[in-house]
């Protein structure tokens, strides 16, 4: 008799972990979809958008979507039987990796081939990774970086694309690839991060179906309820929640990452958070004196120095930075060299260290150096300045016969680079000078002080070269990825 309660305590969770084991397995049959997501999964168009702002779980219900034409049988709308080929098409193999494991979270785990194997870092396993069901249908994983060449070849019957694809050129290709089918592509995205001016004209026509929500309370309400979703924390998407988010934003940026318009809202400066008061603001006098009481006691503070070469001016811009790490990351710009006239590299290389040795430190004190992009000629023969001249210069001026370490990389290549730099890096500094002690300039930059309240995103602005070094020195904070073994930074304390 002692025993029973065990045994029924035994019993009670052997039930209760079978219960989430079938929960999963049923994923989508326990989704609640909102208004945006009804309206996407009702689709029947040959080719559907729903675009939206951010957190509208607009993948959630084109994962859904591409799974029931996978397995041939739709709650909503009549599909092809199976089996069929499909693409899934992501802006890079980081943002693949993410959606392969929600993917994972909804499909039926009885419906899937039994030699298909998920790893929840390196996503499905095999050669070309791809979900395989029971009935012969494919879900392929491919990226739009891969260019338009290498998705040619492909005849599919449906391609399923989150966010908007690379180019006009990769998005004709798909087309093509569903032709010969009558296959269907389903995109859901933000109108951001890349050229969507082509999606907007093709919607424009009628030649995509475009299904608009913007951030409004009713729309986070599941379809037959009366109360909003909630966040994991248990904050309900209600109208307070909403114009929350909207504070959150840029003021220019609002339409766009708010509500899903195909522009952002025409603005004047883009750090519209900078305060260059030096009383209570951003600018602090002898920054690099005052680290030791502005930085938490046992974070790790790291040094990155950025470079922008000034493409048609070839006025070189570094910008040295210190960064906080943790949760909470906090970052300190430290010093700038902005001549205002054209240089060469050997003046470029004496200006940055006379930068680092204004503050006690060598090229070895950073953790990390990006530059700008190679500049080179019709024939590929590299020209004027590079990142290899620049550390070759460096070093030369520097007196060292050794290959200098860190090395300078490419801001515009790997992990994070292209059309979603720019915006990624300006959200990133954006929330660092929202939150209070957040983001310090040192006052002797004046140039970039200048540049932090003068520019307005345009790409040949005169302010930019400064931004772009800002930029780069912060990448692999703003870019949300570390891209070199880091280095222990000094820090003069004088």
């Amino acid at each position: 008799m002692g025993a029973a309660p065990r045994d029924d305590l035994a019993e009670a969770l052997a039930l209760a972990e079978r219960l989430e084991e079938r929960v999963a397995d049923e994923a989508l049959a326990h989704v609640r979809w909102t208004p945006p997501q009804r309206a996407l999964l009702e689709s029947e168009a040959r080719i559907v958008l729903l675009r939206t702002g951010n957190q509208f779980g607009k993948t959630w219900a084109s994962l859904a979507d591409a799974i029931w034409r996978c397995l041939g049988q739709h709650p909503f709308k009549t599909v092809r039987r199976g089996p069929i080929r499909a693409f899934l098409i992501t802006t890079s193999w980081a943002q693949s990796l993410e959606i392969q494991t929600k993917r994972w979270r909804l499909v039926p785990k009885d419906q899937v081939a039994p030699d298909v194997v998920f790893d929840e870092v390196k996503g499905f396993r095999g050669r070309i990774p791809a979900l395989k069901f029971r009935n012969g249908s494919v879900l392929f994983i491919k990226t739009s970086r891969q260019g338009g060449l290498s998705l040619a070849g492909g005849t599919v019957h449906l391609i399923v694309i989150d966010e908007p694809p690379s180019s006009a050129r990769v998005f004709a290709e798909l087309q093509k690839r569903v032709m010969r089918t009558g296959g269907h592509i389903v995109m859901s995205m933000t109108p951001i991060n890349a050229p969507t001016d082509y999606l907007k004209e093709l919607a424009d026509r009628g030649q995509i179906e475009d299904l608009h929500f913007r951030m409004t309370p009713e729309n986070f309400v599941p379809v037959g309820e009366t109360e909003p979703l909630t966040l994991d924390d248990g904050t309900p998407m209600d109208a307070a929640w909403c114009k929350a988010e909207r504070a959150k934003a840029l003021t220019w940026e609002e339409p766009v990452v708010c509500d899903g318009e195909w522009n952002f809202r025409p603005q004047g400066a883009a750090f519209e958070r900078f305060n260059p008061r030096r009383d209570g603001g951003h600018v602090v006098e002898g920054l690099a004196r005052r680290l030791p009481q502005l930085v938490t006691q046992g974070k790790p503070l790291k040094l990155a120095i950025g470079l922008d070469y000034g493409e048609d001016r070839l006025r070189t811009a570094g910008i040295l930075i210190a960064v906080e790490e943790g949760e909470r990351q906090r970052v300190f710009v430290l010093g700038e060299y902005v001549p205002q006239v054209a240089t060469t590299t050997a003046m470029d290389a004496a200006g940055v260290l006379e930068l680092l040795t204004r503050h006690g430190l060598g090229w070895e004190a950073l953790a990390f150096a990006h530059g700008d992009k190679r500049y080179t000629d019709a024939k590929g023969k590299l020209t004027i300045k590079s990142n290899k001249l620049m550390l070759d210069a460096i070093a030369k001026a520097a007196g060292s016969r050794k290959v200098l370490k860190p090395t300078i990389r490419s801001a515009k290549r790997g992990p994070g680079a292209g059309q979603g730099a720019v915006y990624a890096s300006l959200k990133w500094f954006h929330e660092r000078m929202i939150e209070p002690g957040g983001f310090y300039i040192d006052a002797s930059c004046g140039w970039l002080i200048e540049c932090l309240q003068k520019w307005d995103r345009a790409e040949d602005s005169i302010y930019k070269d400064a931004i772009d070094g800002m930029f780069y020195a912060a990448r692999p904070w703003a870019i949300r990825r570390i891209l070199a073994t880091t280095r222990p930074a000094a820090i003069h304390r004088g």
